[in-house]
């Protein structure tokens, strides 16, 4: 594993942030939850909380994949039609478990490109006539 400058920091404040519990599915088992960045790295000015959700990590790889998002307005999590018969389908409609301080909340700029980097993603609140 490859550890980028910055990460370990990074992954401590979300885990304060999230009081070390996996956003999704509550999974309180540290050594399985990581940092995930909800816009790609791209250096130190990608390691901020706003950009940030704690993880489980096979949840931080399908949300890598764009298989996982999150709806921008409800912080409901969605999943791509190609998880709905797979053990990963009871996430479905979850709301997002929140950090404390609010300060610490994903910034919902970035959910959003996040959900559009998703080809299966739509989001209920746009009409579609």
């Amino acid at each position: 594993m490859v550890r980028r400058r910055g990460q370990s920091a990074f992954r401590q404040k979300l885990l304060d942030a999230y009081g070390a519990k996996c956003a999704i599915t509550g999974c309180t088992q540290a050594e399985v939850l990581e940092a995930a960045h909800i816009h790609p790295y791209k250096g130190q000015h990608t390691q901020v909380m706003s950009n940030g959700l704690l993880l489980r990590a096979d949840l931080h790889t399908l949300f890598d994949l764009y298989l996982i998002a999150i709806e921008p307005e409800t912080l409901m999590v969605r999943l791509s039609p190609a998880l709905s018969r797979s053990d990963y389908a009871k996430y479905a409609g979850l709301p997002l478990n929140l950090p404390t301080p609010a300060t610490a909340r994903p910034s919902i700029e970035t959910l959003q490109w996040h959900a559009d980097q998703c080809p299966w993603f739509k989001s209920p609140t746009v009409s579609s006539a």
